[in-house]
């Protein structure tokens, strides 16, 4: 079997977005969504970072970037950065999710039915409480 390297992840961003162009002018965007967990010993938020790359990335940036608090879903692939801390020499790493796909699913306090006419539309969801691991019978 070959390798399988696939994110898909709702949930809202966590810090307004930033925008900086590469050494080879490519736009980069960098985000963060917060994205619960629930489990039979209390919720959990894992903060999940995230970077957008290319001509999306200066699109969204230049319509005004994605607020905190917006409800998005991606689709991407893992990537984890590695290197040596300067002051220490010591091993560092982090974990992101190189974004393929980005979707606004509703705008910071946007509510059903009274959105403004640019507001991304709303899906109608599930609640993410109904349906929790403890229920699925396998």
């Amino acid at each position: 079997m070959s390798n399988i390297n696939s994110v898909i992840i709702t949930g809202f961003n966590s810090r307004d977005a930033e925008y900086r162009s590469a050494p080879s002018g490519s736009g980069v965007l960098s985000f963060a969504i917060a994205v619960n967990e629930y489990s039979k010993n209390g919720d959990v938020v894992n903060f999940i970072d995230c970077v957008l790359f290319g001509n999306r990335a200066a699109s969204i940036a230049q319509g005004g970037g994605i607020p905190r608090g917006t409800r998005l879903a991606i689709r991407g692939h893992l990537h984890q950065s590695r290197w040596a801390d300067k002051t220490t020499g010591a091993s560092r790493s982090k974990l992101e999710v190189y974004v393929d796909e980005l979707e606004f699913l509703s705008a910071k306090g946007a509510q059903a039915g009274a959105q403004s006419p640019t507001a991304a539309p709303t899906r109608q969801e599930i609640p993410t409480d109904a349906v929790r691991d403890e229920d699925i019978p396998f």
